[in-house]
This record gives C-alpha cells, structure tokens and sequence, in this order.
C-alpha cells in the first residue's frame, strides 16, 4: 500500500509506500469500518427489496390510491372475524412503508 502526499503550495504529488506497521494500521481500520457498515448496508439492501416488494403488492397499491371514505368502506366491509388476517397484514405493511419514510409510488 502507498499513501500520496500532495504539497498544496506547488501541487506536487509523492507516493510513499506504507511500513508494514502503517499498512497493518490501515487494514484494521478498513477492516473495523467495514464491521460497522456491514449491517447498516444489509437493512439498507432489506428495506429496498420490502419497498419493491411492496410496489408491485396490488393490496398495498389498492390502499394507497383509496379516498378516505373508501378506505372506511373497505374496512367496515372487510374486518370480520374471517378477514382480519389478510386486513391487519395489509395494514401492516402499509404502516411499516410509512414508519420507514419510503415512498411507493
């Protein structure tokens, strides 16, 4: 490994390769930044893929084009002891895009 060091008075650049100590220094400090950026990236990679998910999901589509009233026709139509299931899931995943600022559209 190098490190460039650039002279801001002529802009003149030097490459100096790294001592073994430097470059073990680097290689832990990539290493621990990766560590931390591993999982922020993986929730990243899963909110993405329940967002597109979500887009092509006809339910949450339906929802998301509904009136106010006709959201309220849906539900006193819909929420009986058979459908609550599939109506809370809908719901559910309607209120997770929301909680998650993602936008469906």
């Amino acid at each position: 490994m190098n490190r460039i060091e650039i002279n801001v008075i002529t802009g003149q650049s030097q490459v100096i390769p790294l001592s073994p100590e430097e470059e073990a220094e680097a290689i832990a400090r990539h290493d621990a930044i990766e560590a931390i950026e591993a999982p922020r990236r993986a929730r990243l990679a899963a909110d993405e893929a329940d967002t597109a998910q979500a887009k092509v999901d006809a339910q949450v589509q339906m929802f998301l084009n509904f009136t106010l009233a006709q959201l309220d026709t849906w539900v006193e139509t819909n929420i009986t002891g058979a459908g609550n299931k599939t109506a809370f899931k809908v719901l559910g995943r309607l209120a997770q895009a929301a909680a998650r600022g993602r936008v469906l559209r």
